[in-house]
């Protein structure tokens, strides 16, 4: 996300401190004043996203949602027929080789990233650094071990199930998946997070499921559009249902300084996270902190110098912890310290930078795209929430 919502322009009194009643020619003007601020950092701050490669760990979080119990899927197996030939290889893929798994099905989650799981029942005598890899079109290939894929019971099978996270604009994405044992490749298996979830819009499965599904499909053709990628082959073309009616969203501030608040911008890849801008003046020692509400558990987080200054200070960002997509209507609360003393407290969420987008496109064409893509996240949101409670 290239966009901050700030606080302060130079040489203009224009403030976005939501706890103050402004107008809305006033409020309107700030910010558009907010954005052209963001030119004041430099290029290597505001781009440095977070363009950390796909991982295949997955948390073991309550912000998991499981999916489709058993998982569901056309048998296939890892034993090629011994009377059917082997085509040729090309010089530069590995020999398909028998490793023995046998394909038992798929499910999803969706945490903090959209994971497909592979399920597969493995012979007895399977090494443990024994892996499944996966290799997505961007070449992007990943390996999980044995031993560190979950063990589960599905139809009273024994089955190794093995995650792959994709980012959300990647759900029309060939995923190939292959077991590696003993240096052998396997069979190629491909699958799609849209297959999946197509297949738990045209079968039997509970109505929190199918919304869960459908509102995903639409947010991943939102994120299509909105990062240009395979704009050809949407996930989901159905437009969001959120009013992006996100006024109670306008963040707060609060503290003896909270004219240091910088600024906020939005991640969305491959997480969601919103980063925060603050200026710290010379010599001063300042800690920052994460808590999801006020009064909860704080997490430590390490201040990123952008060796910018402002109004004679250093800016500094700091990054929240991923947000799970049924927690992105929360309102995390960012605290910058010094010596104990509360210099600024900010309480800003996802939505705090939506209803800026919801403002700006007003007046923008340009933004819809952006706005689009969060109405669709605030759709996600409500259904996760909706397919959890239902458990």
């Amino acid at each position: 996300m290239r966009y901050c919502q700030n606080k302060k322009q130079e040489g203009n009194t224009l403030s976005l401190n939501h706890t103050k009643q402004k107008s809305w020619p006033q409020r309107l003007l700030a910010l558009l004043a907010a954005v052209v601020l963001c030119a004041a950092l430099p290029a290597a701050a505001l781009a440095e996203e977070n363009t950390a490669s796909i991982q295949t760990q997955v948390s073991e979080t309550d912000e998991d949602i499981p999916w489709a119990d058993p998982p569901q899927s056309t048998p296939e197996t890892g034993r090629p027929d011994p009377a059917v030939p082997t085509p040729p290889q090309d010089p530069a893929t590995p020999e398909t080789a028998q490793t023995g798994e046998h394909l038992e099905g798929y499910s999803l989650s969706l945490g903090e990233t959209v994971t497909i799981y592979f399920y597969v029942t493995l012979p007895e005598d399977t090494p443990q650094d024994a892996a499944m890899q996966f290799t997505l079109p961007d070449s992007t290939v990943t390996q999980v071990a044995v031993a560190d894929a979950k063990q589960v019971e599905v139809n009273g099978k024994s089955c190794t199930a093995f995650p792959c996270q994709v980012a959300a604009k990647q759900l029309t994405d060939d995923i190939g998946a292959r077991m590696v044992v003993n240096g052998k490749y396997g069979p190629v298996y491909t699958y799609t997070v849209k297959d999946y979830l197509n297949y738990l819009l045209e079968h039997d499965y509970p109505q929190q499921a199918k919304e869960l599904a459908g509102t995903l499909l639409v947010y991943g053709g939102k994120a299509q559009l909105y990062f240009g990628y395979r704009t050809d082959a949407l996930a989901g073309t159905a437009e969001p249902n959120s009013t992006a009616n996100w006024g109670s969203y306008q963040f707060e501030s609060s503290g003896t300084q909270t004219d240091d608040y910088y600024g906020s911008s939005l991640l969305l890849e491959p997480v969601i996270q919103i980063r925060h801008y603050f200026m710290v003046p010379d010599g001063a020692e300042c800690t920052f902190t994460f808590a999801w509400n006020a009064g909860e558990p704080e997490t430590e987080l390490q201040p990123v110098d952008t060796n910018t200054r402002f109004d004679g200070k250093k800016v500094y960002y700091v990054v929240t912890p991923a947000i799970a997509f049924r927690r992105a209507d929360a309102m995390p609360v960012v605290a910058m310290r010094q010596n104990g003393a509360d210099l600024c407290i900010l309480r800003y969420g996802v939505f705090s930078y939506g209803d800026m987008v919801r403002a700006l496109a007003a007046v923008d064409e340009s933004q819809l795209p952006l706005l689009n893509l969060l109405r669709a996240l605030d759709d996600l949101t409500t259904a996760a929430q909706r397919y959890s409670v239902a458990g």
